[in-house]
């Protein structure tokens, strides 16, 4: 009979955990509904390349505590590096992967998606030509509006097709970069 109680308490655990997970994630979608991360990246450009929560909150209105939680997700995306201001506060700077990739864009590039569209492998192809060869997860993520998995997948695919190598950076961040580089000279943007 103990063993029946062990399975029922497991389960009951499961079911916790499993709901707690649907809530967050449910909070982060709505979260990003009310500022996308393109919003939030423009943001920062516009003040260095960094932004603090409170920053964030006052210009998006949000609450800190939802500022806060978007920083964190676009850093977990590889987007923006974490660190202390002079005054002690948290202070999200851009990845230098991310600020090299918009360097030259003055406004979006007209490559993000229609939702109803899939993204294919030429418009992808494109963005890297684009950004001088090189394109990572994060970069594609932000530009296209899918989900970093998505756009690591996409890439990783593409690494397998033959049309990127992958490097790594000094600092640990994966790039991809085109194979065949004379699409460099071809592509008009």
């Amino acid at each position: 009979m103990s063993i029946f109680y062990i399975i029922i308490i497991a389960l009951a655990v499961i079911g916790g955990v499993s709901s707690l997970l649907h809530f967050v994630n449910s909070r982060q979608n709505q979260l990003d509904v009310k500022v996308s991360n393109r919003e939030v990246v423009e943001l920062a450009e516009e003040h260095g390349g960094s932004i603090t929560t409170a920053k964030l909150a006052k210009s998006k209105d949000l609450t800190n505590s939802e500022a806060k939680t978007k920083l964190y997700s676009m850093m977990n995306k590889g987007i923006f590096n974490y660190g202390m201001s002079s005054d002690m506060q948290e202070e999200f700077s851009l990845n230098v992967t991310v600020r090299d990739a918009l360097k030259g864009h003055e406004k979006p590039t007209g490559f993000t998606r229609n939702y109803k569209k899939r993204l294919n492998d030429s418009e992808v192809i494109k963005l890297a030509a684009a950004t001088g060869g090189k394109l990572t997860a994060a970069v594609l993520c932000m530009e296209t509006d899918i989900s970093i998995d998505q756009a690591k997948t996409m890439l990783d695919a593409l690494q397998e097709k033959g049309v990127f190598e992958v490097q790594v950076t000094e600092n640990g961040s994966i790039v991809y970069e085109l194979i065949d580089m004379d699409l460099l000279k071809n592509f008009k943007k």
